[in-house]
């Protein structure tokens, strides 16, 4: 068995408790109850599908005036994304207008792309709005 170093609290009963910093190989099984965990390869939580990277941030979105039954393509910038990973936007300025609904996808390297379409029988007035993204790549 190779060696163990910790750097920091560190107590153990049936879990792990403590700060440690630096290198572990292996499983690690237990709870983590505060910090930051940084995995270089992949983490799974509760046995799910391994998450290689996870991005969160901000965008501009500008939507346009749409008519009735509309839809409209808006391009934004999220550096790291990579098309397969899943994402996730809503808008964190304000509610969305009634009868605005919306998707996203990565549509190329460093690109995604927000579908916004007008659901209602009357026009939408566009506006600009911070949009909040979650970006989730997986193994």
């Amino acid at each position: 068995m190779g060696s163990t170093t910790f750097s920091g609290a560190v107590t153990s009963t049936n879990g792990f408790t403590g700060d440690v910093t630096g290198n572990v190989t292996g499983d690690i099984t237990g709870d983590v109850t505060a910090g930051t965990v940084t995995a270089s390869t992949s983490v799974a939580i509760g046995g799910g599908t391994a998450v290689t990277n996870l991005l969160q941030g901000t965008v501009s979105v500008t939507v346009s005036a749409l008519a009735a039954n509309a839809q409209e393509d808006k391009d934004v910038t999220v550096t790291g994304a990579a098309t397969g990973d899943i994402v996730t936007v809503c808008p964190t300025d304000a509610a969305a207008e009634a009868g605005l609904t919306f998707c996203a996808w990565v549509s190329a390297a460093d690109t995604v792309t927000v579908r916004i379409t007008n659901d209602t029988t009357g026009s939408l007035t566009g506006s600009t709005a911070n949009w909040s993204y979650l970006l989730t790549s997986i193994a």
